[in-house]
């Protein structure tokens, strides 16, 4: 966009325009450049809603006048956009389609913890001989579009079988600790953000200049447990200290700071041994005082909420049948013996010996009255340079979109954990960018990101925030001009359409490019596209010896 550009600074010179203008004019010819073109297709619609017209069924299980706002509502933000399509991406019958779309509630089912519902519903959607023939049928039949979000509460049931596109919030790795995809077309979408208002329309309301921003690193939001996921802990604890670095997250002291109990004398004998703490309850109740602050509503999406409606009001007992309280058991079910009980906190608490409690406690504490809610955590994400983007309990986490949306508003610039990028061997390949990130087909996230291999950011986190302390904010600003040309693909707008798209309008053209291709593939075709290849050039890894970024 030279001639654009050389006449945009024309005119500021000249006085006959604002940098405002300038930085809308620049934007608005980067959007032409890193947004790909809607693709259209011939869809077909196939409707498979379980008790969509029942809101008293889905209030009760929390997932009714939450759904709109929740990040795993994406099915619901499809829907709004596919029911506003021109005519250039409908077809009558399944004969003509391009690609069949399954419109469905199964998130949400899934969210509410319905799930013998959801496994029924799927079986049928797998059993339709209509969009899913018999082997011996020559009758063609386009691919399926079906969209799944909430995979850590889903991804044990019955799927449908080939011939689908999957719509998820991650792809699905072959195994714990693989870093190998399993042979399913799928496109990673966008978590729905729906709030605040200013996050959605792109404009910080008091953006801080970069040479201001004394805090290089931000680290917010929860931090799983350690037997379930210890990567933002072990990134936490290299940084509660660090001067350039913000720390911050509601649920720690309740994840992390209730295994204190794991000092005690009786928690660090081996398993089998006989429980001799003499309170034989405290297995059970450990967590209680840590947990007992809820953390912020807006904090918890609807899978949370409709388990806490599913445990209130409760009696519970214990392995002998007495009641004990209305309080759930930390480790899961008060029916295990004290013995068992016993036995399985020793073994949770094996994880958390790297935990220095003496020197940590305080931090902990700290960064629990920090969280303030969703408006001050995006305030001091905000305040920050770069925020950090790492695993949670499943793998996928909302943060891959609000950090964009917030980048592009002109809050901090996104630092993806890559999750298969274990060794300090390997450098990172194309593979590793594709299982979190939306658009990889076309988005060369080096425009708008950096990040960082697994390893490092478990063993040297200082020396990361070093290197990021050096980029400058010529380099920034070109990220930041780039994140609000791509916002409109990351985030979801009631208003959109297919002349003005946002982020369910690019899905629905990414499934038609998937469709295209899987009717036509191609012998030795890489299963994944990847634009901009292995992003050495934005990525901290080891190599050679030496942690830092490629050149290519």
């Amino acid at each position: 966009y030279g001639p654009l550009r050389s006449k945009i600074l024309a005119d500021f010179v000249a006085g006959r325009v604002t940098t405002d203008r300038v930085r809308q004019n620049q934007t608005s010819s980067m959007r032409h450049t890193l947004l790909a073109a809607l693709e259209p297709c011939k869809v077909y619609t196939h409707e498979a809603f379980v008790h969509a017209a029942k809101p008293d069924f889905w209030n009760a299980r929390g997932a009714g006048a939450h759904w709109e706002r929740d990040p795993f509502s994406t099915e619901l933000k499809l829907q709004r956009a596919y029911a506003r399509r021109p005519a250039a991406w409908t077809a009558a019958s399944i004969a003509d389609a391009d690609l069949v779309y399954v419109a469905a509630n199964y998130s949400q089912l899934c969210v509410a913890r319905k799930e013998f519902t959801l496994r029924r519903e799927l079986t049928y959607l797998a059993e339709n001989r209509t969009l899913y023939p018999n082997e011996s049928s020559t009758r063609p039949v386009p691919p399926k579009l079906v969209s799944l979000q909430y995979i850590q509460g889903c991804l044990q049931h019955t799927r449908p079988k080939a011939d689908t596109i999957w719509m998820r919030d991650q792809i699905l790795l072959t195994g714990p600790g693989s870093s190998a995809y399993r042979d399913e077309p799928t496109l990673v979408a966008p978590f729905a953000v729906a709030q605040p208002q200013w996050l959605l329309s792109g404009r910080v309301p008091k953006p801080l200049p970069w040479a201001e921003r004394n805090q290089v690193v931000f680290l917010g939001g929860h931090v799983p447990k350690l037997y379930l996921m210890p990567l933002r802990y072990l990134i936490w604890q290299q940084l509660y200290a660090n001067p350039r670095a913000w720390t911050q997250s509601f649920g720690i002291n309740c994840t992390v700071g209730a295994y204190e109990i794991c000092d005690h004398p009786d928690l660090r004998k081996p398993r089998g041994a006989p429980a001799t703490h003499p309170d034989k309850h405290v297995y059970h109740t450990f967590c209680n005082d840590a947990c007992a602050a809820p953390p912020d509503a807006s904090h918890v999406h609807t899978a949370t909420r409709s388990k806490a409606i599913n445990a209130r009001g409760k009696e519970y007992r214990d392995s002998e049948g007495n009641v004990v309280g209305d309080q759930p058991s930390c480790l899961g079910s008060w029916r295990q013996t004290t013995q068992h009980a016993a036995a399985k906190l020793r073994d949770d608490c094996l994880r958390y010996r790297v935990v220095d409690y003496k020197a940590e406690a305080a931090a902990i504490r700290r960064d629990t009255a920090r969280s303030a809610g969703r408006e001050q955590y995006l305030e001091a994400a905000s305040r920050s340079r770069f925020c950090i983007i790492a695993q949670g309990d499943p793998g996928n986490t909302a943060k891959v979109m609000e950090t964009v949306a917030l980048g592009g508003a002109g809050g901090c610039i996104p630092l993806y954990v890559l999750y298969t990028a274990h060794s300090p061997q390997r450098p990172p390949v194309e593979q590793d960018f594709v299982r979190d990130l939306p658009h990889v087909r076309w988005l060369d996230y080096c425009e708008i990101a950096y990040f960082v291999s697994h390893h490092a950011a478990r063993t040297n986190m200082s020396r990361v925030v070093e290197i990021l302390a050096d980029v400058t904010a010529e380099q920034a600003e070109a990220k930041f001009r780039a994140l609000r040309a791509v916002r409109p693909a990351f985030v979801y707008r009631r208003n959109s359409s297919f002349e003005r798209p946002s982020a369910a309008e690019f899905l629905l053209s990414d499934a038609c490019h998937m469709a295209r291709r899987a009717r036509a593939q191609p012998a030795g075709r890489p299963a994944f596209e990847v634009a901009g290849g292995a992003h050495g050039r934005c990525t901290i890894a080891m190599r050679d010896g030496v942690l830092g970024f490629g050149s290519t």
